[in-house]
């Protein structure tokens, strides 16, 4: 019911799938099947996430990963091969080659287990077909090419010899023509039987249409060419290898069919060696994925409770990485009920709530975290409302769009659900806004689902029953000691002095005016920051 499309963009979780790179089409392919594991299923996620986790420990200690990573970026997809050969169509030598080749890998994959210390939980439906391995490459290890080899058949062996023989014979008979015509006549004929003269050049051109074993054969604006003629005997020789040919291709096709059917018995074998595939490149992309983000296993709650320890949003540390700005974790507790985040604009509300909503729906797809600890339980929906909502084309406005999702979100809140709403009602008139969200809340409140809301307005926490947290923001930041003036890179001396953890206060506590703090760092006028902070003081 976590319709992931709808809300990968606003949490960022594309950027996440992203980063998870199979390296086989097999693996590609369940990687797009991904879906959150549904409320009940919790151990079967258990299960998924504890051989994530010995994937994770494996890689953290053993450098051999690139051996087998190598190998899975050689493995190409036969499934449509191994479809045609059940449907008994005849494979191509370029089929039968890539199921070689792909049964030669799982060779090598299987070597690759028994020689080093995986993890417990790797894969055992990949399993050597041998039989059929020795059936494609009965001449040994020969895994780069294939050939229809004359064991296959004494029929074809035959007929290779016939026309082998026969070639030669041709041959032979060719290269003394040439060198008949060469001593009688004084004409060399290059490699490909022909000979070019000048068209101005009358005399050599007369002794060409004087040879008997010559024939005109094309010509140029300049040139003239002549060709080799072939006499009854070349031709009869000629046409008897092609022949041998065709009779020796139409034997290959028998015995390509033969081998298309000994394949279509295998079939079941193969495709349960293409699923121990997909599964192994899968983990191993998901725990590459783990140890890049630096992340953790969740740990699965039956308790309708979300608690993260020092969590992370991983695409917005990364962008602050790129920039030398440092990102700081985010430990919240979140139970049934509507929780409130309060503070400022710039004040990381916004980005405490995608990271609640994206490190539930990575530990929802059995993906590890980016925290230090987290537990969860499993949620039915996830319902977002982050950002400007307007919609030029159904005509809403931006607070039309807001109002449309909370709508959305009420349908569920009666059951286990994740709500997380930005600022609702910032787009209409602040009187307004303010009943519609104390509304909200305190239906949400009473409803199954867990809430999490950032807002401004002061007073819709200061119901008892609503747990209240507050970004810590400017509240170090000590303004005497500071010249503003002399600040160059304004934006950078926010971020080192914002505080975005969250600390959980009284109901009644106000929102922290870091706005004005802010406007004062950005270099707004004295006067007019103390107009404003006059105004705060006196109600408005």
């Amino acid at each position: 019911m976590i319709h992931v499309k709808k809300i990968e963009e606003e949490l960022d979780f594309h950027w996440c799938m992203d980063k998870i790179r199979p390296r086989t089409p097999y693996g590609i392919e369940y990687k797009k099947a991904m879906k959150p594991y549904p409320v009940g299923t919790d151990q079967e996620l258990g299960k998924t996430l504890d051989i994530l986790e010995s994937y994770v420990d494996w890689l953290k200690n053993y450098e051999t990963e690139r051996k087998l990573d190598a190998l899975l970026k050689h493995i190409k997809d036969i499934r449509f091969s191994i479809k045609r050969a059940e449907e008994e169509q005849v494979l191509s030598e370029v089929e039968l080659f890539e199921i070689k080749t792909f049964i030669f890998l799982l060779n090598k994959i299987w070597e690759f287990k028994e020689e080093e210390e995986l993890p417990e939980h790797f894969n055992t439906k990949i399993r050597p077909i041998s039989e059929l391995m020795n059936l494609l490459n009965p001449k040994g290890a020969q895994p780069d090419t294939f050939y229809i080899y004359d064991s296959y058949s004494k029929a074809l062996a035959t007929l290779r010899v016939k026309r082998s023989g026969k070639e030669n014979e041709y041959r032979r008979a060719i290269r003394q023509l040439k060198v008949k015509i060469r001593d009688e006549y004084g004409i060399i004929l290059s490699g490909d039987n022909t000979v070019i003269t000048q068209k101005r050049d009358e005399a050599y051109r007369k002794k060409l249409e004087d040879c008997p074993y010559l024939i005109y054969s094309s010509e140029t604006y300049n040139n003239l060419v002549f060709s080799l003629k072939l006499g009854e005997e070349l031709m009869e020789l000629q046409e008897m290898a092609e022949k041998l040919k065709e009779e020796e291709e139409e034997e290959e096709i028998k015995v390509r069919g033969l081998l298309s059917e000994k394949i279509a018995e295998y079939s079941k074998d193969l495709k349960s060696n293409i699923h121990g595939i997909a599964n192994l490149d899968l983990y191993l992309a998901k725990a590459r994925f783990a140890l890049e983000i630096n992340g953790e296993k969740p740990e699965i709650r039956s308790r309708q409770k979300i608690y993260i320890r020092n969590g992370r949003h991983p695409k917005i540390e990364q962008d602050l990485k790129r920039k030398s700005m440092k990102y700081i974790p985010i430990t919240i507790e979140l139970e049934q009920g509507v929780t409130c985040i309060t503070g400022a604009n710039m004040g990381g509300k916004t980005i405490s709530l995608k990271l609640v909503g994206l490190l539930c729906l990575m530990a929802q797809m059995g993906l590890y975290v980016p925290a230090d600890y987290m537990e969860f339980a499993l949620q039915e929906y996830i319902v977002t409302s982050i950002g400007d909502k307007q919609s030029t084309e159904s005509g809403l406005s931006t607070f039309g769009g807001e109002i449309a999702n909370v709508v959305e979100a009420m349908k569920f809140a009666d059951k286990k659900g994740l709500i997380l709403i930005d600022e609702l009602a910032r787009g209409t008139n602040p009187m307004e806004g303010y009943a519609i969200t104390l509304a909200i809340v305190e239906y949400l409140n009473k409803q199954e689902a867990i809430t999490v809301l950032t807002t401004h307005f002061d007073r819709v926490t200061s119901n008892r029953e609503i747990k209240h947290l507050q970004v810590i923001g400017l509240s170090k930041f000590d303004f005497s000691h500071h010249s503003i003036n002399d600040v160059e890179d304004k934006l950078k001396i926010l971020n080192k002095y914002m505080d975005y953890r969250l600390v959980e206060v009284s109901n009644f506590t106000e929102v922290p005016k870091d706005a004005i703090n802010i406007a004062e760092i950005m270099g707004l006028p004295k006067d007019i920051v103390q107009s404003a902070e006059e105004t705060v003081k006196n109600g408005w």
